[in-house]
């Protein structure tokens, strides 16, 4: 479902332009709304606040990854990396994914969203458990 890893794959240009890959981003989410109960993404539009490149839209692009992340219930999870980095599949290095983690925290803070967990990528059973919990009670399974 994540847009940058098919655009990776397909070695597109279009990578390039944020605006795109957040609108194709946003669709691949919106046109599941009322056709399942969860969307799982490891990409969300949210995302795109930190990777935009476009400085004369930061302001108005900003507004508009805000509008969209907002525009259904969330459950904000975030990964914490407990294993060998790879990097197949990926245009960043181990050092450059680190500095785009904290990067993407500061972006949370900045924008006043709540990290709703924060679990390890070697998702132990306490992890899984709170995971499942929190899910449950967000969507009343």
């Amino acid at each position: 479902m994540e847009v940058a890893k098919d655009l990776f794959y397909e070695e597109s240009p279009k990578i390039n332009f944020q605006l795109a890959v957040t609108a194709e981003q946003a669709w691949r989410v919106e046109r599941l709304i009322g056709k399942v109960d969860i969307i799982i993404t490891d990409s969300p539009v949210f995302l795109s606040a930190v990777y935009n490149k476009d400085n004369w839209t930061d302001d108005c692009f900003d507004r508009l990854v805000l509008d969209l992340h907002y525009r259904h219930k969330r459950l904000n999870v975030f990964i914490e990396r407990k294993h060998e980095y790879s990097q197949n599949g990926r245009w960043h290095t181990e050092d450059e994914a680190a500095e785009i983690n904290a990067l993407l925290k500061a972006a949370f803070i900045k924008h006043g969203i709540r990290m709703d967990l924060t679990i390890g990528s070697d998702m132990p059973e306490e992890d899984e458990r709170k995971l499942l919990e929190l899910i449950s009670e967000r969507v009343n399974l």
